[in-house]
């Protein structure tokens, strides 16, 4: 793939990125050197690689998926301000 003054005029207009002509002509050359590495790359044969979902091969610890009451009932009512029955209470705002 081969960009042109033209085109990268274009995306330059699209982007909002204001440029001058030398500019324009210093990033299509830049554009070029990287789609032709971009080509490069095309040419590598994938076909028997399997697609990484992360490069990252760890297995991250976990902690068994349990419900529990978290023991902390009596702690959280003696913290809140108000509790009743074994309840934070608050009061009513909604009528």
């Amino acid at each position: 793939m081969s960009l042109t003054e033209q085109t990268v005029k274009k995306v330059a207009h699209l982007s909002r990125i204001r440029m001058d002509d030398s500019e324009i002509a210093k990033y299509c050359t830049e554009l070029n050197k990287i789609f032709s590495w971009i080509d490069k790359l095309a040419e590598v044969d994938t076909n028997d690689v399997a697609p990484l979902q992360s490069i990252n091969f760890n297995d991250l610890p976990t902690r068994a998926d349990v419900v529990t009451d978290g023991k902390l009932q009596e702690q959280i009512c003696k913290a809140a301000p108000e509790s009743a029955y074994g309840f934070v209470t608050v009061p009513k705002f909604v009528e």
